[in-house]
């Protein structure tokens, strides 16, 4: 299996890459067992913890940890231009479905089983969330809260893939800079014509990339700059990225506002800082990324595990750590204590899925999609362009 940095074109293992994304998944947690579960009316985990109204709710970073999400889809952009560099669309279609494939299929049957156990869900229920997660139904719900982000990366995928098909790679910035420029022109109208209701839209908007198109375009302007520099052009995109940032985290801030209990309070001005923050050290870990490596290098493996871990922690954190929170609650352990606590079964058993179940599948995984590979070179010839590699770029 491969961390962020393990993607990256030249092999070089990127150190602040892997930070930022463990930095994102643990924001999510945060924001999910240390904010949603006591705070939002109805939640699942908060029904099992059974005092919502006790805990301090109004912690900024706890209730701006969604933010995490956004730095993914940054995260994403940069990740997935450097694996489609040199990359056919076929190989490009196994590299993601062996990424994607394994890891949610291991952590949706674990948070299935976690539900149904715990009285989250039904057995019909749960079986019924759980077919439509682990095959990128578009329209949830999903066995976790989390999955829904799934299908928006897959449309991300799905373009860049269209986009090898032409080598277009060498016209990234034009890609970019239309992408950016649509969804910033979406939050634009959205903010116009609905100043009051901002945080209005819809899934076939978020599957069309109108909502987040803006955070992909970022991550591949990141990668045009880190293989060939700034431009006037790229610097008018990461403008216009930025500017597109702040309604579209606004306006996620009033949904996440909505059917809280009495008293927490979330205010967009936390998450923008956060992101802000999160896209500087991005920039910072590649512009300076020797100096981090001779600093670093002896953690070298412990950063990489941390990268690895993320995606497993993004995907059980619900499951694992909110029952673990809600036991140790139950159990008397103060609410604090107990919210830690799940976090850090969480990351374990994110570790554990990572380290053992997860590269067992993906290697058969890679097995099956590969001889599809070959049956299809056999049907169609080396020269069809499923298996043309696209131009260098630089």
């Amino acid at each position: 299996m491969r961390s962020v940095s393990d993607a990256l074109g030249d092999g070089r293992q990127i150190y602040g890459l892997d930070l930022v994304r463990f930095f994102a998944a643990l924001l999510v947690a945060f924001y999910h067992l240390g904010f949603t579960a006591w705070a939002r009316t109805g939640d699942p985990i908060g029904r099992l913890i059974g005092r919502p109204e006790h805990y301090p709710s109004d912690w900024p970073l706890t209730a701006s940890g969604f933010v995490g999400v956004q730095i993914f889809f940054v995260l994403s952009g940069f990740v997935i231009a450097y694996s489609a560099e040199r990359s056919s669309p076929y190989s490009f279609f196994v590299s993601r479905t062996r990424r994607l494939l394994p890891g949610l299929w291991i952590c949706a049957l674990l948070a299935a089983a976690i539900g149904v156990s715990a009285g989250l869900l039904d057995p019909q229920q749960a079986t019924v969330r759980l077919l439509k997660s682990i095959s990128f139904y578009p329209i949830g719900p999903y066995i976790s809260g989390t999955i829904w982000t799934l299908s928006v990366e897959v449309s991300f995928y799905i373009l860049v893939w269209l986009v090898l098909t032409i080598d277009g790679l060498k016209w990234t910035d034009l890609f970019a800079g239309l992408m950016a420029g649509a969804s910033v022109l979406y939050w634009a109208v959205m903010a116009f014509h609905q100043p009051t209701n901002i945080s209005a839209g819809s899934r076939l908007t978020q599957l069309l990339l109108l909502q987040h198109g803006l955070y992909f375009s970022m991550g591949l302007v990141l990668w045009r700059v880190a293989r060939s520099g700034w431009s006037v052009l790229r610097i008018l995109i990461v403008v216009l990225c930025i500017g597109g940032a702040i309604p579209q985290i606004s306006s996620t801030t009033i949904a996440e506002g909505l059917n809280l209990v009495p008293g927490p309070r979330i205010s967009p001005v936390e998450p923008i800082i956060v992101w802000m923050l999160a896209m500087t050290l991005m920039y910072a870990s590649i512009r300076w990324n020797s100096v981090l490596a001779q600093r670093l290098h002896a953690f070298g493996p412990a950063i990489r595990s941390l990268g690895l871990m993320t995606y497993p922690l993004y995907l059980i954190h619900i499951h694992v750590g909110g029952v673990t929170m809600a036991l140790l609650f139950r159990s008397g352990v103060p609410a604090v204590i107990s919210m830690l606590g799940g976090v850090i079964a969480s990351v374990a058993v994110a570790w554990m899925l990572a380290s053992f179940p997860e590269p067992w599948l993906q290697r058969r995984v890679s097995r099956g999609v590969g001889s599809l590979g070959a049956i299809l070179r056999r049907r169609l010839g080396e020269g069809s362009f499923l298996f043309r590699e696209t131009t260098s770029v630089e």
